[in-house]
């Protein structure tokens, strides 16, 4: 998984490793969120075989695959932590 930063790269989520969609995607925007499945070192860092994904998509889904307290500080944990918040709140409140 992959999220967009303000600069416009993606950072992945679990290393800490700025790449880039690769020009053959169909993806054809910036989404925030991006799972890929490979990971291609070329010229460039690039992530293939993407997919668009929401936030609260991957909290709801995969909890332990982010485990907040060893994630590395980034803005991709602020993301997670606000979706963590909103998850918690939702299921309070039904």
């Amino acid at each position: 998984v992959a999220f967009k930063q303000k600069q416009g790269n993606y950072l992945t989520v679990k290393d800490n490793q700025i790449v880039y969609i690769h020009p053959g995607s169909v993806i054809d925007s910036k989404p925030d969120w991006v799972m890929f499945e490979e990971f291609a070192l070329t010229t460039k860092n690039y992530i293939r075989t993407c997919s668009t994904t929401r936030v609260e998509w991957l909290v709801e889904m995969a909890p332990h695959y982010y485990d907040l307290a060893n994630f590395p500080e980034c803005e991709a944990k602020a993301e997670l932590e606000l979706a963590y918040r909103r998850l918690a709140h939702r299921r309070s409140t039904n």
